[in-house]
């Protein structure tokens, strides 16, 4: 019996060539989609960070508030607020501060502390600082303190400015030292304790904080913490002259006009209390006018 030979049979053949093809053509269609994709998710992974790539801004940044840090000076502070005139280095602030990027998030903090080129907005700066904190950095830990100290987008806390001023200072912080030394001095959030002052006064004065230097100036003419040593005092009163601070030209001049640890010398009061009264000393100003000297 001859077998029976469905009609058609050649079509199935081409039915199935033309299947093979479709396939190929949905198999090279998609490839390329996949390759495109490992390519973006591996360009991803390789994509640097944005302290990576502007490594300038960070380490700038970075640099001037070590600075700052010790020195607590207003040079180095202007030189800080001109980094906000960068748009393209508050641009990457905002950037790697979202990304966990410490020196960043202390720049956001204090540009919306200080209101620099933005309206001033404390809960937002306190927001930055604390991220900052949390990481160890200590820049941060002694701007959180002075939030807490002053009431400024929180409930004001003495004591918790201090735990704050402490966490700085332990990691060498000279601005949180100088800060915790006038705590200890005048016995806000702890108990008073001029020895304990004077410890950090030093810590910070032998750093080359200026206002740690005037500070400790104060205590060895006082004698508070410390035994009374007049020479000592006009040598740290000195060292804080040298670094501008108007309060410490009073200091000298008013060493001189008593002759405590220098010779008694009332022009060379006038002078130091001259120079105190060109930066605008209060002090200065009304012991001049006590010695009749005439205010510029």
């Amino acid at each position: 019996m001859t077998p029976m030979v469905l009609d058609g049979a050649p079509g199935w053949r081409n039915y199935s060539t033309i299947a093979v093809i479709i396939i190929l053509l949905v198999f090279l269609t998609c490839l390329p989609l996949t390759l495109f994709k490992s390519l973006s998710l591996a360009g991803d992974e390789e994509t640097p960070r944005p302290e990576s790539a502007n490594p300038d801004y960070r380490s700038e940044a970075e640099g001037l508030l070590t600075l700052l840090s010790t020195r607590g000076d207003a040079l180095t502070r202007e030189a800080l607020d001109r980094m906000y005139e960068d748009s393209e280095a508050v641009k990457w602030f905002f950037q790697a501060a979202e990304q966990g990027d410490a020196v960043a998030q202390v720049m956001l903090g204090r540009m919306f502390r200080r209101g620099i080129g933005i309206p001033n907005d404390y809960h937002e700066a306190l927001k930055w600082y604390e991220k900052a904190a949390d990481q160890g950095n200590s820049f941060a830990q002694y701007n959180l303190g002075r939030m807490y100290e002053k009431g400024l987008g929180v409930v004001q806390d003495p004591e918790q400015a201090v735990k704050w001023f402490r966490k700085s200072a332990d990691q060498g912080n000279a601005m949180a030292q100088n800060g915790l030394g006038w705590r200890y001095a005048h016995g806000s959030g702890v108990a008073k304790d001029y020895e304990e002052a004077m410890k950090w006064y030093t810590k910070a004065a032998e750093q080359g904080n200026a206002h740690a230097q005037a500070d400790l100036g104060h205590m060895y003419r006082t004698g508070y913490g410390v035994p009374k040593d007049l020479p000592e005092a006009v040598k740290w009163y000195r060292k804080a002259v040298e670094q501008g601070i108007a309060s410490a030209h009073a200091h000298v001049g008013h060493m001189y006009l008593k002759g405590y640890g220098v010779p008694k010398d009332r022009t060379e009061a006038i002078k130091w209390y001259e120079q105190a009264a060109d930066e605008g000393n209060e002090y200065a100003k009304k012991a001049l006018k006590k010695l009749g000297v005439a205010v510029k």
